[in-house]
């Protein structure tokens, strides 16, 4: 499932729920963490958005992930600055994630 929320016409936030119960939310705009500011939406001006990954109890999983696709800790439940390579591999990833006991 795609879901688009569109926040105060500042930020755009594209949830994408897997059929293994994991989500991905994607935010790009003004009061998110991505590049270029402002409220622009996919563009080729974009350069990089802000993620977040879910379990499908709903809960942060964001690091996780990192730590285990990347080996690096981002240090937040929100990682910034991702490009459209590293949102593809994420995605990819959390889509073969098994699903989580509830």
């Amino acid at each position: 499932m795609i879901k688009v929320i569109t926040r105060r016409d500042e930020v755009v936030n594209q949830i994408f729920t897997f059929n293994n119960g994991w989500t991905v939310s994607v935010a790009l705009g003004n009061g998110s963490y991505s590049s270029p500011r402002g409220h622009q939406g996919l563009n080729p001006e974009r350069h990089s958005v802000e993620v977040a990954v879910f379990d499908n109890n709903e809960d942060l999983e964001t690091r996780w992930v990192y730590e285990n696709l990347y080996n690096r800790d981002i240090g937040d439940d929100v990682t910034r600055g991702v490009t459209s390579n590293e949102l593809a591999e994420v995605m990819a990833y959390v889509a073969r994630l098994p699903r989580m006991e509830e």
